[in-house]
């Protein structure tokens, strides 16, 4: 009897602890179990892509590119697999090639030698070349299939879109299923199909945000099926990839009887799952498991990444009674924007947009740049047509084209790239340092400042030891005291806290936002009115109650339509959009409102000069907050 060899890649340092855990991985911390890992019989692990790369310098003042290599280091065996977003690779906007040669190069020379690529929108175009790439350098792709339930969106799409992969020379067909609505019935007819018509080596991954999703997993080995994705059980349930313990154990007899062989060390398995549970008790990991409303997740489709940014965004603004109807217009706006699979980033846009929506009580009342990037084909092109209703409301109030594909110039040229770190006085180590500024130059610039002077805190204050707890608390009491706070609240995992205070012209409590980031165990409070007294005096909040002596009969205020954070220029590095005694004329761009990921172009509804200013660059502010006084003209 014919045995079969089912394959399995492990996704604990990638898929697994980023669906689970949020990136709680540190570099000190990967290389307790690396090696054990190395000896389970894994396919491949997946190492790098996703979350993995920001959430290095977001949360943990880490270079990305040094946890790569330190896997490398320690994994001797197994090969290492990546995953890109296609031209996003691992952030929200797409990159131009010369970036994208250079990421992947990188990569390929540290020692990543399979590649998966997936775009968003399914659209070829966005990783034709991506692949050509990868193949030049003689590495193993891996072409991805994002799988959603739409209109169009049925077998015949999914096998005509495995053809034109393997036309693009990928080595293996990975159907990906990032919402756990893959029903098994449905996967069964789809290998059998694709398998028929396709002799490449066909993959399974697949989110276990339903119930049935090991159920899916099941009957497609017994379709099939070349390969799946798995993880370790303490970072599997509720949302991460099915645990291979539970496949071991479906299949133990058949396994037994030599009928099919996955190739794994059982022991070793054991010894890192236990590894995984201690680590996870000792950082109080899965205290927090959001239930997603699954009566309606196949019609919103979200990931439990998405749904958990949608519920704590809408939790830190105390407005979670409006969940229900968020998810009911994720609906209807994805419906707009051509029914796209609900991927990072394309499922941030249609987040935030159904919040605005929702929260205005006017759809499309505030539109996002990056919404309309969308329209404009930025993210590339959806299989559906946008809404006639979208387009128009675009096209009237902003002037948009529509869908002018592959003419946009992405990103920064590294030469460009290279001159603007040079004035900001950016020491460079490596010529990866380029690749991380081109994708998230903010977060970029904020660790290269760290590395270069590790022991100082954001407001140049020397702090050659670790914070003590004591003085946490005394430089939370002053902030406090100097903004007449009344409550904050502090989630430790996420590292965020909610400050809340009366406010000086009314009884009713404001929400402000600060957060402090851990850097390798020395705490920065990241909070620009402590010690800050030689601040520009164009960044300074000026208090209400000043701009009302302001002796003009057309005094106005510009509110924020929305809670976020407050941009005064579109670059760190950038001048203002306007500054005090500037005329600005119907139309203009004021400032960016960032919220849920997305920016917002705050313009101005008619032509006025600037009087005053009442909020610094990247402070938090709430909707209908003032923003400028200014002089109606």
């Amino acid at each position: 009897m014919k045995k079969d060899i089912i394959k399995i890649t492990d996704t604990t340092l990638r898929d697994s602890q980023q669906s689970i855990w949020g990136e709680h991985f540190e570099l000190d911390e990967i290389t307790y179990f690396l090696a054990e890992v190395d000896e389970c019989g894994f396919e491949a692990l997946e190492v790098w892509g996703g979350g993995t790369f920001e959430s290095s310098l977001k949360f943990w003042n880490e270079n990305p590119w040094d946890k790569l290599k330190l896997i490398k280091k320690n994994v001797k065996k197994t090969p290492l697999q990546m995953v890109i977003r296609g031209k996003n690779l691992v952030g929200y906007k797409p990159c131009s090639d010369e970036i994208i040669e250079k990421f992947l190069k990188s990569s390929f020379d540290i020692g990543v030698s399979i590649m998966r690529v997936f775009d968003p929108l399914n659209d070829i175009d966005n990783i034709k070349h991506i692949i050509k790439l990868a193949k030049n350098n003689k590495i193993c792709v891996h072409g991805v299939m994002c799988y959603t339930i739409a209109p169009n969106y049925d077998i015949d799409f999914y096998v005509k879109y495995a053809k034109i992969l393997k036309e693009e020379g990928v080595d293996r067909i990975i159907i990906k299923d990032p919402a756990g609505i893959l029903l098994p019935k449905v996967v069964v007819e789809l290998i059998k199909r694709i398998k028929k018509e396709i002799e490449l080596p066909l993959g399974l991954h697949c989110h276990l945000i339903n119930d049935f999703v090991i159920l899916t997993y099941y009957e497609a080995i017994k379709a099939g099926i070349t390969g799946i994705d798995c993880s370790f059980i303490p970072v599997s349930f509720p949302a991460s990839q099915p645990p291979i313990e539970n496949i071991l154990k479906i299949f133990e007899n058949e396994i037994e009887k030599k009928q099919i062989d996955f190739g794994i060390n059982k022991e070793k398995i054991a010894s890192v799952s236990k590894k995984l549970i201690e680590r996870s008790y000792q950082k109080d990991l899965n205290k927090n498991f959001l239930p997603i409303n699954l009566q309606n997740s196949f019609e919103h489709q979200l990931t439990r990444g998405s749904f958990t940014f949608l519920y704590e965004q809408l939790k830190k603004r105390n407005i979670l009674n409006k969940l229900p109807k968020v998810l009911d217009e994720i609906v209807n706006v994805r419906k707009d924007l051509g029914f796209p699979p609900l991927i990072i980033p394309i499922s941030q846009l249609v987040i935030a947009q159904s919040v605005y929506n929702v929260l205005m009580e006017k759809r499309y009342k505030l539109i996002p740049n990056e919404i309309k990037d969308f329209v404009k084909g930025f993210y590339g092109r959806p299989i559906n047509p946008i809404s006639e209703e979208l387009l128009d409301i675009i096209n009237t109030d902003y002037g948009i084209v529509n869908h002018n594909y592959r003419t946009f110039k992405f990103m920064p040229k590294l030469t460009n790239i290279k001159k603007a770190l040079a004035e900001k006085l950016i020491e460079i180590e490596d010529e990866t340092d380029y690749i991380t500024y081109a994708i998230f130059p903010e977060l970029a610039i904020e660790y290269f400042k760290y590395r270069q002077n590790p022991i100082k805190i954001k407001n140049n204050e020397p702090l050659s030891r670790p914070i003590t707890t004591e003085e946490e608390i005394l430089v939370l009491d002053k902030l406090m005291k100097a903004r007449n706070v009344v409550e904050f609240e502090l989630n430790e995992a996420n590292h965020y806290i909610s400050i809340k205070k009366f406010c000086d012209d009314s009884p009713s409590i404001r929400n402000n936002h600060y957060t402090y980031m851990p850097n390798n165990r020395n705490y920065a409070f990241y909070d620009n009115d402590i010690n800050n007294n030689n601040s520009n005096k164009e960044n300074q909040i000026i208090d209400k109650s000043n701009a009302n002596d302001i002796n003009s009969e057309k005094k106005e205020s510009i509110i924020s339509p929305i809670a976020g954070i407050f941009y005064a220029r579109p670059k760190s590095d950038s001048s203002a959009f306007v500054s005090v005694g500037e005329l600005v004329m119907e139309g203009d761009t004021i400032c960016i409102i960032e919220a849920m990921k997305v920016m917002n172009e705050i313009k101005a509804s008619f032509k006025c000069k600037i009087l005053k200013s009442l909020v610094k660059d990247k402070e938090a502010v709430d909707a209908n907050q003032d923003l400028f006084i200014v002089e109606k003209l």
